[in-house]
């Protein structure tokens, strides 16, 4: 009866301890629940069959952890689990396409660092190269990098 207890409770822990790690993210309740079940085999197997017994549970909580991880590794369940699809799409404004270097607009909001401007009624965030930009005041972009449209006073 002793030894149905203290199999079950390995089993148990060792269950929790690899949905923990390849399923259930972070270090939360399956994995402290595991770790509980898995020190509860150990220790019933000391207390009530002496250390010999207690030791052989030990080594076979680790070594069925380990046949665990790896058989998990290897299968095709992970395949199944996880996110194989490559996303290439980008978040690009393709009305930001219509500003060009030298395009004359007005502020909306005051540009302290950042902010809106009004580009021929096209509203878009642009960045103040060096000062802040009061609003309704008119500026020049200067540049456009990587989605930043850089502006001065005009």
């Amino acid at each position: 009866m002793f030894y149905f207890i203290i199999i079950s409770c390995m089993i148990i822990g060792i269950v929790l301890w690899l949905l923990e790690i390849f399923f259930i993210p972070g270090l939360g309740i399956t994995g402290i629940l595991g770790t509980l079940f898995m020190i509860g085999s150990v220790v019933l197997a000391y207390v009530i069959n002496g250390t010999t017994v207690g030791t052989i549970f030990l080594i076979l909580n680790i070594i069925l952890l380990i046949i665990g991880i790896y058989i998990l590794t290897k299968s095709k369940v992970l395949d199944k689990a996880a996110v194989s699809q490559c996303i290439d799409s980008n978040t690009r404004d393709t009305q930001k396409d219509k500003l060009y270097i030298g395009m004359q607009g007005v502020t909306i909001s005051r540009l302290a660092m950042y902010g809106k401007a009004n580009f021929n009624d096209l509203v878009v965030e642009v960045k103040a190269c060096n000062n802040m930009i009061d609003e309704n005041k008119p500026i020049t972009i200067v540049s456009i990098e990587d989605d930043i449209i850089l502006v001065d006073n005009a």
